[in-house]
């Protein structure tokens, strides 16, 4: 995954938020399910393949709109980020106490992805208890940030809900990652 796919991510939201001031909560709860469908075809094109983060984007921005759409509330459609948010602090947290730390996991079973040099300091043995660290720092952090998003959908504007979602979801890794090392 590169910036573009980490970009195109956040395209259904901002749509959501920018389409919400000039049309209405309607045509905002649209044009963000066309984003989620531009994300899915420029996968395709691009990598010939969907992955399941991006199946699982479009699915939930297309659930949730339609509950805010037919509620007339727009909270529904924030409260995606949330549902995501938990899924992930729940993947972490449940790999870890099962004994198998999520990034280590996913760092072994991935490997050939990664250059060969970052290849065998990512897999040192100095290198896997900052992985196992950072899998509980990283499910907390998408625990707290998940009840952070979801309070910015029910209480502060709409642009404070995409500040905390778009970019608070990657301080709040940095700070994750940070603490791990």
């Amino acid at each position: 995954m590169n910036t573009e796919s980490l970009f195109l991510g956040l395209l259904p939201l901002l749509a959501f938020v920018v389409v919400d001031i000039f049309a209405g909560m309607r045509s905002a709860l649209l044009s963000a399910v066309i984003f989620a469908v531009g994300e899915v075809v420029y996968s395709i094109w691009m990598y010939h393949t969907i992955d399941a983060l991006t199946v699982g984007s479009f699915l939930l921005v297309t659930i949730f709109a339609f509950f805010s759409y037919r509620s007339q509330n727009p909270v529904y459609f924030k409260l995606q980020p949330v549902v995501l948010g938990l899924a992930f602090a729940l993947a972490f947290l449940i790999f870890q106490w099962m004994g198998q730390p999520l990034l280590l996991v996913m760092m072994e079973k991935y490997q050939y992805m990664i250059p060969e040099e970052a290849r065998e300091v990512m897999l040192s043995d100095t290198m896997k208890p900052i992985l196992i660290r950072s899998s509980v720092y990283l499910g907390w952090g998408f625990f707290i940030h998940a009840l952070l998003v979801g309070y910015s959908a029910w209480k502060l504007s709409n642009w404070w809900w995409l500040a905390l979602r778009g970019i608070g979801v990657y301080v709040m890794m940095g700070i994750c990652m940070w603490m791990a090392r």
